[in-house]
Formats: structure tokens, C-alpha cells, sequence
């Protein structure tokens, strides 16, 4: 039987810097939620380029991991 210790855990660490949503124009409740919690609305243009957009998406909204973390720890 293995046995979980130090030795045989492996810890991966990803780096986030931002963080992107993708909406449709008539969920206004979805817009006002991810605004209040400090998402900045952005244009089509302004997505990553590795952002893999959902053919319904109209509206886009971003946070930087600093913003998201900053909000986290201030509640």
C-alpha cells in the first residue's frame, strides 16, 4: 500500500495573471456580479489570445490576479 508522505507529493504551482470571462448581453445579473466582485468590462479585442470564446459570448470581462487577490483578502 502507498502511503502519502513528503516524499511522494508533488506540488504544482500555475502563475495567473489575469483572468477572463465570457457572457451573453441578457444576463444582466451575470454582468452586475462579476462588475461588484471588481471585473472591468473589455472589448472582444482586449481577450488573451489563448482565450477559447464561446460562440454566444457578446460581452467579455477581466480581473489581473493582483485585483482578484486584493478583493479576496480585503472581505
Amino acid at each position: 500500500m502507498l502511503g502519502i508522505n513528503n516524499k511522494n507529493i508533488c506540488k504544482f504551482h500555475i502563475k495567473i495573471l489575469n483572468l477572463y470571462l465570457g457572457t451573453v448581453d441578457k444576463l444582466h445579473a451575470a454582468h452586475r456580479f462579476y462588475e461588484k466582485y471588481g471585473f472591468s468590462r473589455i472589448s472582444e479585442k482586449e481577450l488573451s489570445a489563448d482565450f477559447h470564446k464561446c460562440p454566444l459570448d457578446t460581452l467579455f470581462f477581466k480581473i489581473t490576479s493582483n485585483e482578484l487577490r486584493e478583493r479576496i483578502y480585503d472581505e
